[in-house]
């Protein structure tokens, strides 16, 4: 293998072969790679602002919500109730909000709101009915239509 690389430092001389020479770009190359794609994911991965708010007509309801951590339940909470949470992209979101057995018949809305739009909402009418709102950060599209409740009082514990 002849030498093409040459590094001259007064009478010291390194003479690399074209092998190694070739193998340090590749690294160099792979190292910017690298962080590029660590860049790239970072941006990928930017947390996203989901809002879950549950409205309704029925004085209290029980609402569970998916957290960045586990879930959260909520029995018999007064409405209205709105909390705010940040999410990686494609961390599974939730509010799911029922109206309990023997409370009678009543309307109760879920909403999603991610980074300022509505993707999801659901209304459940009825007794002992059941509104759903789930999906995946970062994934959802807005909801032609849909608006934000008003929320007066956020009423989280």
């Amino acid at each position: 293998m002849k030498p093409r690389f040459h590094l001259n430092q007064g009478d010291m001389t390194l003479r690399l072969p074209e092998g190694l020479v070739a193998g340090a770009f590749l690294a160099e190359i792979l190292i910017v790679v690298f962080y590029l794609g660590k860049l790239l994911v970072g941006v990928m991965m930017a947390d996203f602002e989901i809002v879950y708010i549950v409205t309704g007509d029925r004085p209290t309801v029980d609402i569970t919500v998916q957290t960045p951590n586990g879930s959260e339940q909520h029995r018999r909470h007064p409405l209205p109730f709105k909390v705010t949470y940040e999410f990686d992209r494609s961390e599974y979101i939730s509010v799911r909000a029922s109206i309990p057995f023997g409370d009678g018949a009543g309307t109760v809305t879920c909403t999603v709101v991610e980074n300022g739009k509505v993707v999801r909402q659901a209304t459940s009418s009825g007794a002992s009915v059941i509104a759903m709102c789930d999906g995946w950060a970062g994934k959802g599209k807005a909801v032609p239509g849909a608006k934000i409740p008003p929320v007066s009082t956020p009423a989280h514990p």
